[in-house]
């Protein structure tokens, strides 16, 4: 685990691993969602946008790509994941094989996540986050530099409280 972890946030930088025809598919299918979520009118501003059909059909697997895409847009930037992500982006990379690239060793994130895409939704995301537990408790790990160590949720700020 400890060398695919640390590995992997170098290589999600460009989503190399995926397939490039996966990777423009995905970056379409986040879009999609992206836009109706952040965006109530269109482009002139003048005419309110209708996504409920697009965001009815918005739902738990579509967010896994929708995460593995933002993740990978945010490792850039950030320089480095928290270890929810790199674990998640394992995660990922197992349950959905065929979006991987040709010649990507899948060996060693399939031991960490064995038998995963044979098990029903909640064992998939139980497996998902005993993984990322174990993990946190892997100091070499924790403590690498490609390892953001501000929490994932983030509590109110100082000048928030009251």
């Amino acid at each position: 685990m400890n060398h695919t972890l640390t590995e992997f946030p170098n290589r999600l930088l460009e989503h190399p691993d995926l397939s490039s025809n996966d990777r423009r598919n995905l970056r379409k299918l986040r879009n999609l969602y992206w836009n109706a979520f952040k965006h109530a009118s269109k482009r002139e501003g003048k005419n309110m946008r209708d996504d409920a059909e697009i965001l009815s059909q918005f739902n738990d697997t579509v967010n896994d790509h929708t995460l593995f895409i933002g993740w990978g847009d945010y490792r850039p930037i950030a320089r480095a994941l928290p270890i929810e992500a790199q674990v998640f982006a394992v995660w990922y990379m197992v349950l959905y094989e065929e979006k991987v690239a040709p010649g990507v060793d899948l060996v060693s994130m399939r031991r960490r996540f064995p038998d995963l895409r044979s098990l029903d939704r909640l064992s998939q995301k139980r497996m998902l986050r005993n993984v990322i537990a174990q993990a946190r408790q892997q100091n070499d790990l924790m403590s690498n530099h490609a390892t953001d160590q501000d929490p994932l949720i983030l509590g109110p700020s100082v000048s928030d409280r009251k």
